[in-house]
């Protein structure tokens, strides 16, 4: 290749995400929408949330769902569902966003972070095999001192 045929001014910028067209197919929409939930007030519940959940419950093929501010939320929800909380460990791989750890954090569980690329796979199968030992050692701890209380 000559120099000619990398410089930037030759090179056609590409594109990553159009999201001026995107927003165009759903624009009237989300002002109908927006429009709706300000005139009502209702930025928490109200009809347009009860709204989506059953939509997307009947989407999802559930009978349930509970529509929250954000994937944290969801996260915690999700941790708390799985009685995961106090004095329990969450394997996390280190490269995580941390909203991720918060919500371990907020269900009252411990992150524990561990590397997940390929040289180090057998670390992070190490750190969840630690964790998962002394899961089974706490839960055999608290059945013995609820059977000999």
């Amino acid at each position: 290749m000559s120099d000619a045929t990398l410089r930037s001014d030759t090179l056609a910028p590409v594109p990553l995400v159009d999201l001026k067209a995107a927003h165009a197919e759903v624009a009237d929409a989300v002002e109908a929408g927006w429009k709706r939930v300000i005139e009502n007030t209702a930025f928490v519940l109200g009809p347009d949330v009860a709204a989506f959940e059953a939509e997307f419950a009947a989407y999802c093929g559930v009978r349930r769902c509970v529509g929250v501010a954000n994937g944290t939320d969801a996260l915690e929800l999700a941790l708390r569902a799985l009685d995961i909380g106090p004095g329990d460990e969450v394997v996390l791989p280190a490269n995580t966003f941390i909203a991720t750890a918060l919500a371990v954090l907020r269900a009252g569980a411990k992150p524990v972070l561990a590397d997940c690329d390929d040289e180090r796979r057998p670390t992070m199968r190490r750190r969840i095999e630690k964790v998962q030992r002394r899961s089974v050692r706490q839960r055999e701890d608290e059945e013995a001192r609820a059977v000999s209380g």
